[in-house]
Parts: C-alpha cells; sequence; structure tokens
C-alpha cells in the first residue's frame, strides 16, 4: 500500500471507543495500540452482505466465455455499490476533511481497501452493515514469493565500439577502421592494421593484416561488434589469406565475449584468399551465446613472427539479414510440448493474461513484444480513459505504490520470462510457453494489493491470471477472503495458476492440510473425477514443480490435500471472519480426503528473463513452475477461445503425463501439463450452457472449431468406449450420433429444450466433439473432452 506502517506497543488509545475492538480483527486492535489519531493506517472494510457468488458461477455458466465478464462484473459492482452505499458517503466526507490517503473498492469481495486517519477507523467501524475491519499490511517478498534462484556470473564488459545495426558491409577502403572494430593485443607489437601492403586485395585497394614482432610469440585479437537484438538472424561472410604456418591453437574465428569466447573455425596454413561463410545465428545458438546488442565477432592470430612470414590477411567483410535458424526453445518449454503445439501456429496469440507478481521490465529484449497495451488508456493524459479506477494504466498497475509503472527486475521479471519470453538476447532460444501471448503486469505487496490485483485482471478482460506470489499458514491468509476473489474470477470467466508454496519439508511449521499455501489451495474451475468430496469451485489450478532431468519432484512443492472447514480447531488464534458455506472439503484429522491438491506441475530450476536485458541460468521453486501453467492456459485460450475454464482445466489434467501415484495425487496432481495434447481436446469441442441445468432448463450445446472441418456430435449417458465405425471412437458407452455440421469458425448452438419433465432430475448426458481435421490445422480425427450434463 502507500504507507510505511509501524508497529507500536500494545493498547488501545483513549481516542478509540471500546467498541471497535468489537469490529476490528485482533492485528489491527494491536497495530492501533498508541498510534496518534492523526497517524495512517491501511484497513480493508468488509461487508456483511456477502454475495452468492458460486449462484453467480451458476448464472454466467449459462453464457459464452465472452459475456460471463459483463454479466459478472455488473452483479459484482451493483452488489458491492448498494452494499456500501453508507460507507461510500462517510468516506466522501473524510475525505473532503483531507483524512483518506487512498481508497478502492473491492467489489469483488464487497469490501473497501482504505488508508484513512487512525482516528477516523471507530467512525467506519460503527456503520450499519460493516462486518469486521482488517489490518492491510505491507508484505515483504520473501514472504509472498516460492523461489529458490541460483544467479549466473556477470558477464564480462564490452569493448570500447559502437555496434553496427545490419546490414553491415565494410571493405575497408577509407584506410582506416569503422566504429564497429577495436582491437586487443596479446602481447609483443602485434596488431592489426589496415594496409595496402602485401596484395593483391579481393576487393579494392585495402585489406586488413594481423602479424607480430619477429622473433617474439605474440598476438592480436581483432574485433567487430555488430547489433543482433532485432529478432533476426545474420549471415557473414569474409576473405582471409594466411601468409606462412597458422599453426598456433589460438588462431581462428570466435564469437561472444572476449573474456570467454567460443572458436567456430581454424585457418588453414600458407593459404590464399578464401571466401568464409558462417551463419552467425545458427552458430551462436549451438554454441549458446546471445544474439544480444553487442555481438562480438572476433579474428585471432598468435605467433612469433611478421608479414610476409607470418599473418592473416582480412577483406570484404559482409553480414547480412537473414531468417532465423530453426532455433529449439529451452528444454523446460520442450519438455511440456510447446513446440508442438506452436508448429500448429499456435503460440498464444489472442490470449491476455495478468502476471501478478513483483512487477516486470517492460523493455527486456525478451519480453517487450509481448507487453500488453491498453487499447482503451490515452497515454499520458492524466484520464481514467477505460472507467477502471486506474489513470493511464498502459501495461499495467503498481499496487504497492498506487501508479501505472509496475517496473521490476527481481522476482516478476523472472517469472514473466516463463510466460511470455521470446529468446531474444537468449541466441532466439525462447525460455516462454506462449511468445504470442500478451501480458499485464500487476505489482503487489499484501493481500490487499492481492485482491485489486485480481478485481483488475477482471476489470482489464484477461483470460487468465499467472501468480507466483501467495500466503502462508503461519501469516494468517484470510483463507475465505481469497477464495471469494476467485470464485469471482470463476464467475468473470477466468482461469488462474498459482504457486504453492516451497515447505512441502516443513510440516510442523506447515501442516497438512495447510501447507499448501494461498490461493493455490482454492478449489479449481472443474470437479476432477477422485473428488469424491466438496462442491465450491473457484479459478485456481495449483502448481507443483519437478526438475529435469528425469522429472523427479521438486519435494519442496506444497503437499496435499488442502481442507476447507473450520480451522479454529486447529488454530484457535486464527484471526479472521470464517464463511460455513466454505466448509465444503472437510479434512478432519485424515479421516476425510480435503481438497486434491496441487493440481498439476511442470519445471523447476529453468532459464529466465533477468534484470533490464539479461538471463537467470536456474530460477527455482514453484514460482518458477507456475508462470509454466499459466503460459498453458494462454496456449489453450489460444487454441480455442470459445472454451471455458472448467474445459481447459480438464483437459489439461486428463491429458497430464502420470508421474506419482495412478492418478491424481498429493504430491504431483493430475501430472506433468502436455499441452499439445491438451489443445487437441479442445480445438473441436461442444459446451453446454449450463452443464448442470434444472429440469425446465433450456441447454444450448455450442460447438466451436476449426472453420471448414467436419463435425461430429455423439451423445449418451454413462463413460466408456463406442466404435463408431467412420474412423473414430468416442470415449461415451453406447453413444449415439446425434447432429453433424461443418464448423465455420464461430460457435454454432444447437438448443435442447428440457420441458421440466421432473422424470430428467438426475440424470447425467456425456457429449463429445469429433472433428474430421485431415485438412486442418491438427492434420487429424480431433475428439473433443468429454461435457458431462448433470440434470438437477
Amino acid at each position: 500500500m502507500l504507507t510505511s506502517l509501524l508497529l507500536l506497543p500494545l493498547g488501545l488509545a483513549p481516542h478509540f471507543p471500546a467498541g471497535l475492538a468489537d469490529i476490528a480483527e485482533p492485528r489491527l486492535i494491536e497495530h492501533l495500540g498508541g498510534l496518534p489519531a492523526a497517524t495512517p493506517v491501511s484497513v480493508i472494510v468488509v461487508m456483511e452482505d456477502r454475495m452468492d457468488l458460486q449462484a453467480l458461477i451458476a448464472e454466467t455458466s449459462k453464457l459464452r466465455k465472452e459475456a460471463r465478464r459483463e454479466l459478472a462484473m455488473e452483479r459484482m459492482q451493483d452488489h458491492a455499490s448498494a452494499s456500501q452505499a453508507g460507507l461510500l458517503a462517510l468516506l466522501d466526507e473524510l475525505e473532503a476533511e483531507g483524512r483518506v490517503g487512498y481508497r478502492a473498492m473491492l467489489w469483488n469481495v464487497n469490501a473497501h481497501r482504505v488508508t484513512v486517519e487512525a482516528g477516523s477507523l471507530a467512525r467506519l467501524a460503527s456503520l450499519p452493515g460493516v462486518a469486521y475491519l482488517r489490518w492491510d499490511p505491507v508484505m515483504a517478498q520473501e514472504q509472498l514469493a516460492d523461489v529458490s534462484p541460483i544467479p549466473l556470473p556477470q558477464p564480462a564488459p564490452i569493448l570500447a565500439a559502437t555496434p553496427a545495426a545490419l546490414p553491415y558491409a565494410t571493405s575497408f577502403e577509407s584506410g582506416s577502421f569503422d566504429a564497429a572494430w577495436d582491437q586487443v593485443s596479446l602481447g609483443g607489437g602485434a596488431q592489426a592494421v589496415v594496409t595496402s601492403g602485401f596484395g593483391p586485395a579481393p576487393d579494392g585497394s585495402f585489406h586488413v593484416l594481423l602479424d607480430g614482432t619477429s622473433g617474439v610469440d605474440d598476438g592480436v585479437n581483432l574485433t567487430m561488434h555488430l547489433d543482433l537484438s532485432g529478432g533476426t538472424g545474420a549471415v557473414m561472410t569474409f576473405d582471409l589469406a594466411t601468409l606462412g604456418d597458422a599453426s598456433s591453437g589460438h588462431d581462428g574465428l570466435y564469437i561472444g565475449p572476449l573474456a570467454n569466447p567460443v572458436k567456430l573455425l581454424n585457418f588453414s596454413s600458407s593459404s590464399p584468399y578464401q571466401t568464409y561463410t558462417v551463419d552467425l545465428a545458427l552458430e551462436a545458438v549451438t554454441a549458446g551465446v546471445p544474439l544480444s546488442n553487442d555481438f562480438q565477432v572476433h579474428w585471432r592470430w598468435n605467433d612469433d613472427d611478421v608479414a610476409p612470414s607470418e599473418g592473416f590477411l582480412l577483406d570484404d567483410v559482409d553480414v547480412q539479414v537473414a531468417p532465423l535458424p530453426a532455433i529449439p526453445p529451452e528444454s523446460n518449454i520442450a519438455g511440456l510440448q510447446a513446440p508442438e503445439l506452436w508448429k500448429l501456429g499456435i503460440e498464444g496469440q489472442g490470449a491476455l493474461i495478468l502476471n501478478i507478481d513483483s512487477g516486470a521490465n517492460n523493455t527486456h529484449p525478451g519480453l517487450k513484444n509481448a507487453i500488453w497495451s491498453n487499447p482503451g488508456e490515452i497515454p499520458g493524459n492524466g484520464i481514467d480513459d477505460d472507467a477502471n479506477g486506474k489513470i493511464d494504466d498502459t501495461w499495467g498497475w503498481d499496487f504497492f505504490s498506487n501508479d501505472n509503472n509496475p517496473l521490476d527486475n527481481g522476482h516478476g521479471n523472472n517469472t514473466s520470462g516463463i510466460v511470455v519470453g521470446d529468446g531474444t538476447g537468449n541466441g532466439g532460444k525462447r525460455t516462454g510457453m506462449a511468445p504470442g501471448a500478451k501480458m499485464a503486469v500487476a505489482r503487489i505487496s499484501g493481500e490487499g494489493d492481492a485482491l485489486e490485483a485480481y478485481q483488475y485482471a477482471i476489470a482489464i478482460g484477461a483470460d487468465c491470471i499467472t501468480s507466483s506470489y501467495s500466503f502462508k499458514y503461519p501469516s494468517n491468509p484470510d483463507y475465505h477472503m481469497l477464495r471469494q476473489a476467485s470464485e469471482a474470477e470463476l464467475a468473470a470467466g477466468l482461469i488462474h495458476a498459482n504457486s504453492i508454496g516451497n515447505q512441502g519439508d516443513f510440516l510442523s511449521s506447515y501442516p497438512i492440510p495447510y501447507n499448501i499455501s494461498s490461493p493455490g489451495n482454492n478449489p479449481g474451475p472443474w470437479r476432477h473425477p477422485q473428488q469424491v468430496q466438496g462442491a465450491g469451485l473457484s479459478s485456481v489450478l495449483g502448481c507443483a514443480g519437478v526438475t529435469e532431468p528425469g522429472d523427479a519432484l521438486y519435494t519442496a512443492s506444497g503437499q496435499g490435500p488442502s481442507a476447507w472447514e473450520d480451522i479454529k480447531p486447529m488454530k484457535p488464534s486464527y484471526p479472521h471472519a470464517q464463511n460455513p458455506a466454505y466448509w465444503d472439503y472437510s479434512y478432519a484429522s485424515g479421516s476425510m480426503p480435503g481438497l486434491l491438491k496441487p493440481d498439476m506441475c511442470t519445471y523447476t530450476n529453468v532459464k529466465t528473463t533477468s534484470g533490464a536485458s539479461g538471463y537467470l541460468g536456474s530460477f527455482g521453486g514453484t514460482s518458477a513452475a507456475t508462470p509454466h501453467l499459466g503460459g498453458a492456459l494462454c496456449l489453450m485460450v489460444s487454441t480455442n477461445g470459445h472454451v471455458p475454464p472448467r474445459q481447459i482445466s480438464q483437459a489439461l489434467q486428463e491429458t497430464a503425463l502420470d508421474l506419482g501415484p495412478a492418478g491424481k495425487d498429493l504430491r504431483f496432481g493430475a501430472g506433468k501439463a502436455q499441452v499439445f495434447d491438451a489443445a487437441l481436446k479442445i480445438l473441436g469441442c461442444v459446451t453446454a450452457m449450463p452443464y448442470e441445468p434444472l429440469v425446465t432448463d433450456t441447454v444450448d450445446l455450442d460447438i466451436s472449431g476449426p472453420a471448414g472441418s467436419t463435425w461430429f456430435l455423439a451423445i449418451g449417458y454413462a463413460p466408456g468406449t463406442t466404435a463408431t465405425g467412420l474412423g473414430f471412437d468416442v470415449d461415451i458407452a453406447g453413444a449415439t450420433l446425434f447432429a453433424s455440421g461443418v464448423h465455420s469458425g464461430v460457435p454454432s448452438t444447437i438448443s435442447v429444450p428440457l420441458g421440466g419433465n421432473p422424470a430428467l432430475a438426475g440424470i447425467d448426458a456425456y457429449l463429445q466433439l469429433v472433428t474430421e481435421d485431415s485438412a486442418g490445422p491438427s492434420g487429424q480425427w480431433l475428439t473433443s473432452v468429454v461435457e458431462r450434463v448433470s440434470i438437477q
């Protein structure tokens, strides 16, 4: 938030009425002890009137994904505005008196963030409809982040030259080197000079001589500096002749930093001018040398004589733009099948993800092409053009400093590279799952910031969230408010990947069923068949970690199950209010199953973006695993933007590579994400709206898939398998073909009125779409996830 909060001695200050203790949570009372009345204090004012967000989820499930956000926002904003009418009036009054420093409505959880003078808190607490006041402190990054980074050594400083842009060519006909060149003596009097001697030169009168001193073992390194940061490849040609013996092991062509160059070529002895061609981008990628804004090419000579007995002659250097070579991504990205999906042209385009973390660097070469540009804002005009409460939020928001510059070079910058990093500055090797997606950025510092950032994701129309910040058991997270925020996301059609903490090895301080941190412990949008208990849904997939090679468990990952039950018997000092409606996944000291968590696993200890332009060799923890899953969500949205969160979750979990005990377990979840396999289950898809209809409802079946492909819709009443004789099987026992057609590129709808027949109640119908996509992007028959319609 906006203030530095000081913890002063206990005891309620005299200007606070004793009744405040009935409304304020214990941590706030403790913080207020002895504070002067004019001291700013950041609080969250929580209203009594709780919106039934499960009912809102059911209501919006009747709509296409595109319409869910609009209705959900309208319902939540109207509810909060009506419930907070008295509070809003009082805040207007206090603001006019200069007693309010910051305020923001949290319509997603029907609460209000406010920084207000301590002496005014009693007036807030006395308002009808206020349930409680809770302190909203700043939290340090180490309390929130789920990371274990291992830094790389810093690169050697660059030489004093001006890198040349492409295309670049020189035959040295000016009689001297231009600004792209410099040299370093490797001992003695060796040097590189532009000369007209020892000719003829291949192109004009001048060329370059590299030679040394007679009888002295010396050498010279001649360097050409190039700017290869533009995201293209580069091919170089040059002419070179050798004078006399060129047997030194140091002689040759090199690339990379002068302190640690990579050798590409040896040159033969006593050779006339030859033309050499080098694909610089391909060689750089192979050698792990970044295509940077100071890419260095070195000609190195080392021996003990002078021309014409010894030396190199160099001329006609030409570097042209070329297509980037087929560069494999980092191995962790390949291990989750992202490159297979990229081959279909699916790289995340059309998806918007909000990264809720410590911020990011929007000018990092590997990130800048993916940074969201808010279409609803006119930059720099000082107006909240899109009416989302944030002025000039052109690429995100800093909820810690309350400004429009969520810039950070640390933890959030690392997670961003795993979501959308395109490999610029990393030799073209992509570090991100979905480099074609757009990423908005939110910088947060505590639960209040997080709650507002979750709301911001809805407001800007994000498809998904990734967050590697989480709230852990010893700090007493407001579990129920965090779950309510996740329900609001699902009602609006968002899906959310979250880290689950790195406390899996510390069960005494972080006991099961609260070892997994929040909101990673919230229910997901799809009820896994093994989840035999519980009813509530929300947006969150909690992500565990595995390592390369071998997919071994990152044992520090949070351990499931999670519990949604009265926490007081386990933690009597728990300070927050609880909603009994959320006691729906009981653990009961191990006698009940609780909530199956985590949901998925991906890689940790991976390479990613760091700082203003660099890369970190090993970024770890579930902080690293989670943005892989966030990028996977972008790829699913890009595959089929009409598919709702529950079917995305279903496709990812059903196609995951099972790594632990059979099925969904408490360490690996459903298994390691396999995004290509998951995408094929939703590329052509049938979506029931609603999927849990009343007998009086009409069920709309949305059919979506690649334009021009023929589809067949199968229906049955039990899981299983049926052979159709048409070249495909369906995953439904006793299935019959219900309808067929051709995809137009936009969803088509089949309406099925249930007619109010009470005999239908309790029946489950199973639907599966089969798409003949042999001539389409996938080149094969596609069978969708099975859609279960449970009639109530």
